[in-house]
């Protein structure tokens, strides 16, 4: 703009002096020329000093402050103690994270003084944010006062109504005193500016992450349940136990950052236990009803195997069964068909004793042992029918 104005400037004065001559001229045209450097070293100048201050300002701008263990248990006694003073019955006893701390570390160092919206926690808790900011330096024994200037709200909350003052904020307070919440993880950071800070200059900001979240609100925009008042511990998880007036659990609050194992809520893993039992049951009566509709067909396919499986018993009349000849059967009638069906083995007593008997007896003896004594007309009970022993031809 002022480069403009030179020339808008060098213009006129070349039109009032056209006629001074040829010397006006040129001088005019050196005075522009000089007006225009000057401007544009001006300009670079002021560049190379917005970003120097830059760099310097991204150097300098944040500067986080470590918690030792001390401090850290000291803002988690603070905490169970104020939770305390609600006498409720179902307060949570409260125990440090380490995603939390690190969770609000990182954003601290943003110096942004507005809630974070990528708040997750990698178990799938919900988080819930407490944010404190000042001018000038913090250091860690201010922590508690801050802390302490939260639960202050107190006076600004309606328990029965579960709603805060007209022209008040109590948000602080409901998180701190959630009933529900039970894992902390705060950090602490030095900023030279706060972005969305009414004061300019050096502060300092303190972020406290919460798990699960408070300040949960339902379709009418009042808060749920914050707390319920009575006997401290009477209202506490079925393995809870009572911590100097908090529901506390072994496996719920000593839960570390190595863990790989998810803890839930015991009201989740019994609704997973029933609903795991109730599919069991669901397969096993529908089994029970498929095997009470197929049980015909089943049974005739296990006679079937069964059968396969069975080795074959050979009949009494095989060839290997069939008993030798004797000196004693005739062409019409053989030992087996005498006697009936019965098995003569080779170790039989009565086999042993014809055959000694042949053995011994003479020639003789054996031709008169082979005829045949009179029968009658009616066959033994097993015996072939007996045939004619002549078929006359009659002619017709």
């Amino acid at each position: 703009m002022y480069v403009t104005e030179e020339i808008l400037k060098f213009e006129v004065k070349v039109q009032d002096t056209v006629g001074s001559g040829e010397m006006s001229i040129v001088s005019g045209v050196i005075s522009c020329r000089v007006a225009m450097w000057s401007h544009l070293i001006y300009l670079f100048i002021f560049q190379c000093y917005v970003v120097a201050s830059r760099v310097g300002r991204a150097r300098r701008s944040v500067v986080q402050i470590t918690l030792t263990d001390r401090d850290k248990s000291d803002i988690l006694l603070h905490h169970n103690d104020l939770r305390r003073l609600s006498a409720s019955s179902d307060m949570r006893f409260m125990s440090w994270d380490s995603e939390l701390e690190w969770m609000a570390a990182e954003y601290s160092k943003t110096c942004n003084f507005q809630h974070n919206p990528n708040r997750k926690h990698s178990r799938g808790w919900s988080v819930g944010e407490n944010m404190y900011t000042q001018s000038g330096d913090m250091t860690a024994t201010d922590v508690p006062s801050a802390i302490q200037s939260w639960y202050d709200e107190i006076k600004y909350f309606n328990y029965t109504a579960r709603t805060c003052k007209l022209g008040h904020a109590c948000g602080h307070y409901t998180q701190m005193v959630w009933a529900r919440t039970f894992k902390i993880g705060c950090a602490l950071s030095r900023c030279s500016w706060i972005r969305n800070f009414s004061i300019r200059g050096r502060g300092s900001i303190l972020i406290c992450n919460y798990a699960t979240s408070g300040n949960v609100a339902g379709r009418d925009r009042t808060l749920q349940s914050v707390y319920e008042k009575g006997v401290p511990c009477s209202r506490c998880d079925q393995f809870d136990y009572c911590r100097d007036h908090l529901c506390a659990n072994s496996a719920r609050d000593f839960v570390g950052p190595e863990d790989e194992v998810f803890i839930k809520e015991s009201a989740d893993c019994l609704a997973l236990f029933i609903a795991v039992i109730s599919l069991a049951v669901a397969i096993l009566v529908l089994l029970a009803v498929i095997l009470y509709r197929e049980r015909v067909r089943i049974m005739v396919r296990i006679g079937l195997w069964k059968a396969r499986r069975r080795p074959m018993k050979s009949s009494r009349f095989s060839n290997q069964n069939t008993p030798s000849a004797s000196v004693i059967n005739t062409p019409r009638h053989s030992v087996t068909a005498l006697h009936g069906i019965h098995r003569i083995g080779s170790a039989s007593p009565r086999l042993d004793r014809i055959q000694t008997k042949v053995a011994t007896s003479s020639p003789k003896e054996i031709r008169s042992a082979r005829r045949i004594p009179p029968m009658s007309r009616i066959p033994p009970i097993g015996a072939p029918p007996s045939l004619p022993s002549r078929i006359d031809n009659v002619d017709e």
